[in-house]
């Protein structure tokens, strides 16, 4: 965690943006996700992986308190709150919130660390859900999101426990799935109310994933991936994993019908 020198000094962001990260006396510079929320701010929080990487080792194994850095905003996929989605309809007698017909439903997708600007979005949408949180258990609070995260082993799932939580909080508004390519995953793999899952994201998951968050039947899935009905009703896919990944994911939401227009994507090497 970052605090300004100068707290005079305008510091802004989008939740899924990244910082240079310039160290005195370092010539490389660091580049990492922000995770916390711009709510947070004048504290910073960055997603920094332990490595040789000068930046890295300095930030996790030498930097001290008091020790400063710059830093540079940068990135343009981001997390922004739909337009209309600020107006709700109120039913159920006044006890239950729903999103405007326009809040549509969000589809997130992470490959590896590529789940570090994907929380920072995530994390913005639980805030949003407690700002409105009321005392209905079956309340729906904002859009509906779906993260799929593959990670090759259970033991790199970054922010699970986070995630997790989540989605226990607020059941009608997160759903995760994790995915583990090179490791046994938890639980039993013929448990189908486990969340865990082995081998790679499918595209019948992904389609799953979008009827849950679009609140489409089958039928209109399978009309929407034929081209012989409406596009999945989703507002946005973000997608964020290793060079292929990206390009793999979005085109298996277009078989889906997921227009490309919907689908933002950032790879890392």
């Amino acid at each position: 965690c970052w605090q300004p020198v100068d707290p005079s000094k305008p510091f802004a962001f989008l939740p899924g943006q990244w910082v240079d990260f310039y160290i005195p006396a370092i010539d490389k510079v660091g580049g990492y996700s922000i995770t916390s929320l711009p709510s947070h701010l004048p504290r910073l929080e960055l997603a920094v992986k332990r490595s040789r990487h000068p930046p890295a080792d300095w930030a996790t194994s030498k930097a001290r308190v008091g020790d400063a850095v710059k830093v540079r905003v940068g990135g343009e996929f981001v997390y922004s709150i739909p337009s209309g989605s600020e107006e709700e309809h109120i039913v159920d007698g006044g006890d239950c919130k729903v999103p405007a017909p326009d809040s549509k439903g969000l589809l997130f997708i992470a490959g590896g660390v590529g789940i570090n600007p994907l929380y920072g979005m995530l994390r913005q949408l639980h805030s949003d859900a407690l700002a409105t949180k009321v005392e209905s258990a079956t309340c729906t609070q904002g859009p509906k999101a779906t993260l799929l995260y593959s990670a090759s082993k259970a033991d790199e799932l970054l922010f699970e426990p986070e995630l997790t939580d989540m989605a226990r909080e607020f059941p009608n508004n997160f759903q995760m799935a994790y995915h583990v390519t090179k490791d046994e995953v938890k639980g039993s793999e013929e448990d189908s109310s486990s969340n865990h899952r082995r081998g790679r994201i499918t595209s019948g998951e992904i389609s799953e994933a979008l009827q849950w968050a679009t609140g489409a039947t089958t039928d209109e899935s399978a009309a929407s991936s034929s081209g012989d009905g409406k596009a999945m009703l989703v507002s946005s896919v973000y997608i964020c994993g290793p060079t292929g990944f990206a390009e793999e994911m979005s085109e298996a939401c277009q078989e889906h019908g997921v227009p490309r227009s919907a689908i933002h994507f950032e790879q890392w090497w």
